[in-house]
């Protein structure tokens, strides 16, 4: 017991291990954040194993039931006949209508509209749809951008992580990213995989203490999706709390106001997409919180008070575990009389549930990792899914919105050091779930 104790210590960063040298920055003489053709070479056989897994559950997709539909329109829409197909379903819908038809405020029979959904991912459609039309040429060449931004994603998580862990863990933790059950809405046409992209881009410029640049990136991430919005504050606070240059002294007004107006700069910069986007609303639509007013499509907001109720009694998992497995189980067990949507439902209510608690417990472990700002942007993440989402509806998607919280998967990673068997037994059970989501979707399920 004393020796599981100790190791639980250590992988929570409360103790260090005997024979680290114990400095501010955690183990960096065992650390090699240089980049080397081995980092490389691992990133490209995690790409393809990546792509491998999706497409043989793709092509294991066929002996599942497809969802029931009342109409043949629908099937349609949801159903996939082809890899290309696959990419165009559920929201990727509705990055697709504007990028051919723009942005309008005019609901469908659900009370929907596509002015929700942020500009950066229709904007990039857009431009291949220009170039390469809108058929099978441009859809294909959209599947290509798609991957290749998921495999730099991939790439550039393991660059932050090689710069904050040891080499075992920044390995483990880019598995887990990979193989995280969400990571097929990187190859969707979702802007998925470009948010996690620029939000690392960014976490990794806060690192090496390049606070503009991670300003821009900030920027850019709050154009493809309202969580990107929240990198701003870590980068302005990270900046902030920077220690002045040698030689620097902010005893002088002067310099300090300079600072001031530094700081002041950064945070327009890292907002700077959704202010565009509000603005170019205004002027078209005369409606610039439109994307916030669509949001009552897919949700009702509660009342104030309602939501703390919720938010202090913790009830914001999809599902409570007894249910999930119960319910789920039986489902699966008697799917003729059920139907499978019933089973998919309660799986993923479970998976939800889970996907929320690792992600907890991942970004409290990622805050004993050195510097803490990508952990406070992780924090933010979860706060703000679990504030503006999670208490408002019974929403599964916690997967897919929490997917951006990058540096959980860093905090989780620290369990290789204490027990590998673990640690790669969860790898294994989301590699499968990631399969299974794969199947659902393709098939026209609805997953998180």
């Amino acid at each position: 017991m004393k020796g599981a104790a100790g190791k639980l210590i250590c992988l929570m960063g409360l103790k260090r291990p005997v024979g680290s040298p114990g400095a501010r920055w955690a183990d960096r003489d065992q650390i090699d954040a240089a980049w080397s053709p081995q980092k490389a070479s691992f990133c490209l056989a995690v790409c393809a194993a990546l792509g491998l897994l999706i497409g043989a559950a793709q092509f294991a997709a066929a002996l599942m039931p497809a969802a029931h539909f009342r109409t043949a329109a629908a099937a349609s829409q949801f159903v996939a006949q082809t890899y290309i197909d696959h990419l165009f379903v559920w929201d990727a819908r509705w990055y697709d209508s504007i990028a051919r038809h723009g942005y309008a405020l005019v609901q469908d029979a659900n009370g929907q509209s596509n002015a929700a959904f942020f500009p950066l991912w229709p904007l990039i459609l857009r431009s291949i749809y220009g170039l390469f039309g809108a058929a099978v040429a441009g859809r294909s060449v959209v599947a290509i951008v798609a991957a290749a931004i998921a495999c730099a994603s991939i790439f550039a998580l393991h660059r932050l992580a090689s710069g904050m862990m040891r080499p075992a863990g920044a390995r483990f933790a880019t598995l887990l990213y990979a193989f995280n059950p969400a990571a097929h809405f990187m190859f969707q046409s979702y802007p998925t995989g470009l948010l996690n992209l620029l939000a690392i881009l960014a976490l990794e410029c806060v690192v090496q203490r390049r606070f503009w640049r991670a300003a821009v990136f900030a920027g850019l991430a709050s154009a493809a999706g309202p969580l990107g919005a929240l990198l701003a504050p870590t980068v302005v606070l990270a900046a902030a709390f920077e220690p002045p240059r040698e030689g620097a002294r902010w005893t002088n007004w002067r310099a300090v106001l300079r600072h001031g107006a530094g700081l002041a700069g950064m945070a327009v910069v890292g907002v700077s997409g959704v202010l565009l986007f509000m603005a170019w609303l205004y002027y078209w639509l005369d409606a610039p919180l439109a994307f916030a007013a669509a949001q009552q499509g897919w949700m009702k907001p509660l009342p104030f008070f309602n939501r703390l109720a919720k938010f202090i009694y913790f009830e914001v998992f999809p599902l409570n575990f007894r249910d999930a497995w119960r319910d789920g189980l039986k489902a699966v067990r008697h799917w003729q009389a059920t139907g499978w949507q019933s089973a998919e439902f309660r799986f993923e209510a479970l998976l939800g549930s889970v996907g929320m608690g690792l992600g907890l417990a991942g970004t409290l472990c990622a805050g004993f990792l050195r510097p803490r700002w990508p952990a406070f942007f992780a924090w933010s993440v979860i706060s703000a899914y679990i504030w503006l989402i999670a208490t408002n509806s019974d929403s599964q998607a916690a997967l897919r919105h929490i997917y951006v919280a990058v540096p959980s998967f860093m905090g989780l990673a620290r369990l290789v050091y204490w027990s590998p068997t673990i640690a790669y037994g969860m790898l294994g059970l989301s590699g499968i779930a990631l399969v299974v989501e794969v199947m659902l979707s393709y098939r026209g399920y609805w997953v998180v």
